[in-house]
């Protein structure tokens, strides 16, 4: 450790999909009710942040292994891999909201090292900012489970809370209520495996979500419950179901040509995730998605990559030198 090197807290965070979506009502506020069953995946960003002696916050987001070879993935797509700058990013918004709410003085330098496709609706962004909050306060010495941290996560993005994992054990699956910041861990009955691919261009959330409707009758997420404490692929890829799908797939004719191409292959069901425009296939093992993430990308159809579930894993503090 060089002399005087602040200690840093590094943490892998991973990505999520939905295997379950279902809008219930629209609320007054313009945000709607939904019920939806998410699961982490082996897709890591890694956040590492420290203090500085500075009473600011900067945040350095970067692709590994670098931007040219992510865009080279992408066919040449610039769009799909811009990163925001510092300023605009939500895991500085996050950290200044999290300095004001705890009355900390000194500033942070966070280094987002990232993998998770951004604009897919994996949750990249939102699992990067409750990465820095979890980072933030071990670094404080205030509780990872705190309720005024917990309220945080909510109001800065609704997917951020699953990212906290459960306060009484291990987590790997949740289904989320209200905007979905409402969480609550479920259990799954063993390893699940997927392919997950994501084209050339992303979705606008904002527009995906102007776009949707409520249905008359919403189904509930009790069946996809069950396939999840059951772990049978085959079953939980029976009660997959996004209602985001339909408008997502309007917003951009990408998304049904992956659906297509994951469609011919031999995944036990299929679906978007989120709002997109990533999408993914259920399959039997691993040797399976692993095969079929290869063929995909062979498809020119964009970044295919084979996944399973894991928990939601402890930061880590170390007193290394901070990179």
């Amino acid at each position: 450790m060089l002399a005087n090197q602040p200690p840093a807290v590094e943490i892998l965070t991973p990505a999520k999909l939905n295997l379950f979506l279902e809008l219930r009502e629209r609320r007054a506020d313009g945000f709607h009710e939904l019920e939806t069953v998410m699961v982490a995946i082996n897709r890591f960003d890694r956040v590492r942040m420290a203090f500085t002696e500075t009473d600011d916050v900067h945040v350095d987001c970067h692709w590994l292994p670098n931007q040219a070879v992510v865009v080279h993935r992408y066919r040449g797509a610039q769009t799909v891999a811009a990163l925001p700058s510092s300023q605009h990013n939500l895991v500085t918004r996050t950290l200044e909201q999290f300095r004001q709410r705890f009355s900390i003085a000194k500033g942070f330098r966070a280094t987002v090292a990232k993998t998770i496709p951004a604009g897919a609706g994996m949750g990249g962004a939102s699992s990067d900012a409750a990465a820095a909050l979890r980072a933030a306060a071990q670094l404080c010495d205030i509780a990872p489970h705190e309720p005024r941290l917990l309220q945080l996560a909510g109001e800065m993005g609704s997917d951020i809370p699953f990212f906290f994992g459960a306060s009484d054990g291990p987590m790997t699956a949740a289904i989320a209520t209200g905007r979905g910041e409402q969480i609550a861990s479920i259990p799954v009955g063993g390893k699940l495996h997927f392919v997950v691919v994501h084209p050339p261009a992303s979705v606008s959330t904002v527009e995906v979500y102007r776009r949707c409707q409520v249905p008359p009758e919403p189904v509930s997420a009790t069946a996809m419950l069950a396939a999840m404490v059951s772990g049978r692929a085959a079953r939980i890829a029976g009660q997959l179901l996004n209602r985001l799908a339909d408008p997502s797939r309007a917003t951009s004719d990408w998304i049904d040509r992956v659906l297509t191409a994951i469609r011919r292959t031999s995944v036990l069901g299929y679906q978007v995730t989120g709002s997109g425009s990533a999408c993914f296939g259920i399959c039997p093992n691993a040797a399976t998605a692993s095969r079929i993430a290869h063929q995909l990308q062979a498809t020119g159809v964009g970044i295919a990559f084979a996944a399973e579930s894991v928990q939601i894993a402890n930061p880590s503090r170390d007193l290394g030198s901070f990179l």
